[in-house]
């Protein structure tokens, strides 16, 4: 494996015997700088972890995956700020690591996720409506929870508010 600092939990269930469901909730790599370890970490789960019945997590019927994936922004902290004031929250889609990686490395190919029209909900100052900025390098706001899924049959409805 990639890392040493990132953990998965997956569960498989079946219901009825005919629908398969998977749900992998992950702890990627922590760091700015750690796109590439993450990638890894998600190929590494997705392609060599084995649940019941020597299935792979993406031979069931429908697929969650959710947690603490650690992608960040790659823009400065005050620019981010910047635009989460202006609220042009879809400019900083552009620079969001984990949508550049399914753009450019296929990563999560074929899996949703909602559009993320909220600010960053990382990394905040405890008990406080302001953004981490005490340390001599301050953490860049990023949504580093996420969640995606993939639906063999469309039976879920996702409603955005």
């Amino acid at each position: 494996m990639s890392s040493e600092t990132w953990l998965s939990l997956s569960l498989a269930v079946s219901v009825l015997g005919s629908t398969s469901f998977c749900f992998c909730c992950c702890h990627f790599s922590a760091g700015q700088s750690a796109v590439r370890e993450r990638t890894s970490e998600y190929y590494d789960i997705s392609s060599r972890l084995i649940l019941t019945g020597k299935r792979r997590v993406t031979s069931h019927d429908h697929v969650f995956w959710f947690g603490d994936m650690n992608y960040r922004i790659d823009l400065p902290f005050d620019e981010v700020k910047s635009l989460i004031r202006q609220d042009r929250l879809l400019d900083l889609h552009r620079y969001d690591q984990l949508m550049e990686q399914r753009r450019s490395a296929r990563l999560f190919d074929g899996y949703a996720e909602a559009l993320l029209l909220f600010p960053p909900t990382y990394k905040y100052t405890l008990l406080q409506d302001e953004y981490d900025s005490s340390s001599e390098k301050p953490r860049v706001p990023s949504w580093t929870d996420r969640i995606f899924w993939r639906l063999t049959r469309s039976w879920l409805t996702v409603v955005q508010r």
